[in-house]
């Protein structure tokens, strides 16, 4: 039907009569979908256009992503976006028949995404969420190493952390601050507490480029999206 790339549909094998390679890559080279090499041999992202418009559209819609860091420099779009831009694409408008190839191919590599990375967590002994947390109170406790001073950051939902800081942090109180938050997980799963009953948590305050930050508000986002879409098709 020509929906796969022609590099890709070129690396499969179509001849029924052999067994050898009917249903599997020629050559033992399994070729990448998204990919492909030119005539000078240089490794090419197939769907360029369609993430120039993937850029167009952060343009229109999430400037700040585009905007250059702390360090002056552009950041770097990752091309796999693509395929989530595109998955956002489909519900509105046509997409070319490449672009549905790579769609099906994607669906069918993540299916248990979600069942995966939990147990990826329970086996790691942690779990990694995006927080943001808003400071109810700051106190300053003592003097740390290295003249840093010591506070206590408490939050508005209870939760509570040290911060070893050069400068004051009493302006903090009031604000809402981007965390990663580290959950440590006994065998069963559950939460491990530490000899006072609490959570055992650690808080990290990442950077604006930080992958993990990036990945983990993605996937808040997600949620909720999908918890909006869920409830949207109750109320219909």
């Amino acid at each position: 039907m020509d929906f796969l790339p022609a590099h890709y549909d070129q690396s499969l094998g179509w001849n029924k009569d052999d067994n050898r390679t009917y249903g599997k890559f020629l050559a033992d080279n399994e070729s990448k979908l998204v990919w492909y090499t030119n005539k000078e041999g240089k490794s090419c992202f197939f769907f360029m256009d369609s993430f120039r418009e993937m850029i167009e559209d952060f343009r229109s819609h999430h400037p700040h992503l585009l905007l250059p860091r702390k360090d002056g420099k552009l950041p770097l779009i990752p091309y796999d976006w693509t395929i989530y831009y595109l998955r956002k694409k489909g519900l509105t408008a046509p997409l070319a028949k490449e672009e549905i190839a790579w769609l099906l191919l994607h669906f069918n590599q993540k299916r248990g995404y979600y069942q995966l990375r939990g147990e990826d967590e329970e086996k790691s002994g942690k779990r990694e969420e995006y927080q943001l947390l808003k400071v109810a109170h700051v106190e300053k406790t003592k003097s740390a190493k290295k003249g840093d001073d010591e506070y206590i950051i408490t939050f508005e939902n209870g939760w509570s952390h040290v911060k070893r800081s050069k400068t004051p942090l009493f302006d903090w109180q009031g604000t809402t601050k981007e965390y990663i938050v580290t959950t440590s997980l006994g065998q069963d799963g559950q939460p491990k507490k530490d000899k006072e009953g609490n959570i055992q948590r650690l808080f990290r305050i990442p950077k604006e480029d930080d992958w993990t930050l990036i990945k983990k508000k993605t996937e808040m986002d997600v949620r909720r999206k999908q918890k909006w879409m869920s409830g949207l098709a109750v109320k219909q």
